[in-house]
């Protein structure tokens, strides 16, 4: 690790935008992008997509948290033998999203990781 520090400056600079969460890598970010002649938009772009994907992370626990969701109730654990029943006019609008397609208006699933306010959805409508 470099010597280098961080003016206070750039610090309150940093934190006026709210982008205080960059501080704890600043300087690594700085001393990597000398030791390999980063060009300033690559350095730029690099800790603004760490901000964002540590923003994305914390959004989603704080979301999570919020939700009352258990951290091991992942889909991925799912007990497909377990004996439930759930309210398919809470789940499904959770789950499906109406989309316009060839054929018409069909239900798509919806896709993608970090839809933890979904899941607090779908979990009101489950019964064990």
């Amino acid at each position: 690790m470099s010597s280098r520090s961080i003016s206070p400056d750039l610090v309150a600079a940093l934190k006026r935008l709210r982008l205080g969460g960059l501080l704890p890598t600043l300087v690594e970010r700085f001393s990597l992008a000398e030791k390999e002649d980063t060009p300033y938009e690559d350095l730029l772009l690099m800790l603004l997509v760490d901000e964002i994907s540590r923003r994305d992370s914390t959004a989603s626990i704080r979301r999570a948290d919020v939700a009352g969701l258990d951290p091991d109730m992942v889909l991925e654990r799912w007990d497909k033998s377990a004996k439930v029943t759930y309210d398919r006019r809470e789940v499904d609008p959770v789950w499906w999203t109406p989309t316009l397609s060839e054929k018409g208006v069909e239900k798509v699933p919806h896709v993608g990781e970090g839809n933890e306010a979904g899941q607090a959805d779908a979990h009101a409508g489950i019964q064990g």
